[in-house]
């Protein structure tokens, strides 16, 4: 007589927390990439830092960021590859249902719609200042108002997804299917 005993059933996903976990993996590592990419290609301009560097030190003292920038370039890099990686991994425990993974998303949803909003803002206000004082186009770069129109969509619509997302994580389906996981897998 076999005294198998049958592995508990996984609770049925529900597509919006696929659609939402394979977003964010995806997200994640295009972010992780980049910044191992970016940190790639610092490490072949760094024995041109300290010429950059000088050029900066030439210009106004509203370059002081893009100097500290420099400086702390490999340790943004190496945070942005990190960062990238830590939401896969949340996403990965997202998809597979695990404890707490659909409030730790609902909060990285918050954190980003923050991101996009507050950089929405500072975009809008740097636009609005440098018109206002004359800057040239060139150095306003693609800050044009064709270009500001663009940024603002594409804000408008990243945020659009992230309140989409967040609402979806607060369904009641997904937060059954959530707890329905936690009683399935033993603590």
């Amino acid at each position: 007589m076999s005294t198998e005993v049958a592995p508990p059933e996984e609770p049925e996903r529900p597509r919006a927390v696929a659609v939402i976990g394979w977003i964010w993996i995806v997200v994640g590592g295009l972010y992780s990439l980049r910044g191992l990419i970016d940190l790639m290609v610092w490490g072949a301009l760094y024995p041109a830092a300290p010429t950059l560097l000088r050029s900066v030190e030439r210009h106004d003292s509203s370059d002081r960021l893009l100097r500290f920038v420099f400086e702390h370039l490999t340790v943004i890099k190496i945070s942005q590859a990190v960062l990238g990686v830590v939401i896969v991994v949340l996403a990965w425990r997202f998809l597979r249902l695990g404890p707490g993974a659909r409030v730790a998303m609902q909060v990285l949803c918050w954190i980003v719609l923050g991101f996009v909003v507050a950089f929405t803002v500072f975009l809008a206000a740097l636009s609005t200042r440098a018109v206002a004082v004359g800057v040239p186009a060139p150095r306003l770069g693609s800050q044009d108002p064709l270009g500001l129109a663009v940024a603002l969509g594409v804000a408008a619509a990243i945020a659009a997804g992230l309140i989409w997302m967040i609402a979806t994580l607060r369904r009641a389906e997904v937060r059954q299917a959530f707890e329905s996981s936690r009683r399935i897998r033993p603590v």
